[in-house]
């Protein structure tokens, strides 16, 4: 009899952080449940952690494979899991005793495609939650939730939240290889291509914000894949012919995160110049930027203030110099 829920854990080089994440993880209070690990080539104490586990947990099943990266080492927990749903956790993260359980018999009670929960920043003298407000007795269908993720109210993340695993199956949707940002496209098109999604607005989820994840690094590649994930939300609309009925709502993600990917490359200049994979990026945003008419961003009406002025800022090429302040100012109090 296959588990209810396929628990997926990426792992590389992650020795300081890996005993909470599977303790977490392992002391789940649902029962029936499936724990994948991949090891994705790690080159410290990872591994040897892991079946350290795996002596103490036989039920735990181990794929070791050589580095990938996290949508790779994601795809080959998908590969293997067998459970009725999925959830994913970060290695360098942890869970509360009851996100499965709960998540999962919120589920089943209402035959959901996907649930989702709120989540905890997780700093070293703090920590910031991100809590949904959602009717949690509600079944919501694709289209309410997909205008939603595209006013930027749903988390991009996939491990705060729990899938059935035949979406994935169904619609053939593996993480995109290679690339940074690869949650974006697969959260977008999971909603999308989903029919009940339900809330648990409890933050059971813990990222735990450390300097030297893959999310606190800025290089060209998480510019040029933010973009590419951008574009390829617009193609699933467009391949349901959805495009146009979604456009206001597009527009207002587009614009909100073409913002952010030159905030991005600014810092990116900041820190290192312009580089030779710079000047392609460069080329990339500047037609992106070109193409933005100000008219069209000031009558759209679910774009937010707050992406109004960056944009406008970024037209009147203000945004450059205010994001090099700010470095600087941040910079300056780190040294003293």
């Amino acid at each position: 009899m296959s588990a209810s829920v396929s628990i997926i854990i990426p792992v590389y080089n992650v020795e300081k952080y890996l005993r909470k994440c599977l303790d977490s993880v392992i002391n789940q209070s649902i029962k029936s449940k499936e724990i994948i690990v991949v090891n994705d080539g790690s080159t410290d104490s990872s591994l040897s952690i892991i079946n350290e586990y795996k002596a103490k947990y036989p039920d735990i099943t181990i794929v070791d494979k050589k580095n990938g990266g996290l949508a790779s080492a994601r795809n080959a927990g998908l590969k293997v899991a067998r459970g009725e749903y999925i959830g994913f956790v970060d290695s360098d993260d942890y869970i509360h005793i009851d996100m499965y359980e709960n998540l999962y018999n919120k589920a089943k009670k209402n035959n959901s495609d996907i649930v989702m929960c709120g989540h905890l920043r997780v700093f070293n003298d703090h920590e910031e939650s991100f809590v949904y407000d959602y009717n949690e007795s509600k079944v919501y269908n694709s289209e309410e939730i997909t205008k939603e993720f595209l006013k930027h109210a749903i988390s991009l993340s996939s491990c705060d939240k729990l899938f059935k695993r035949e979406l994935f199956e169904k619609h053939d949707f593996f993480f995109p290889e290679g690339k940074l940002n690869e949650d974006i496209q697969v959260v977008f098109g999971l909603i999308f291509n989903s029919d009940r999604i339900c809330f648990d607005n409890k933050p059971y989820y813990h990222y735990y914000q450390r300097g030297g994840s893959i999310t606190k690094k800025i290089r060209i590649n998480s510019v040029l894949d933010m973009i590419s994930a951008i574009e390829n939300i617009r193609m699933q609309l467009e391949e349901k012919g959805q495009y146009a009925y979604y456009k206001d709502y597009y527009k207002s993600f587009y614009y909100s995160y073409i913002g952010t990917s030159n905030m991005m490359f600014y810092e990116y200049l900041y820190g290192h110049g312009l580089t030779e994979e710079a000047k392609s990026c460069k080329e990339l945003l500047g037609s992106h930027n070109n193409s933005i008419k100000l008219i069209e961003v000031f009558k759209n009406k679910i774009i937010d203030k707050k992406n109004r002025v960056k944009i406008l800022l970024l037209k009147l090429k203000l945004l450059k110099p205010i994001v090099i302040i700010k470095l600087k100012v941040k910079n300056k109090s780190i040294n003293n």
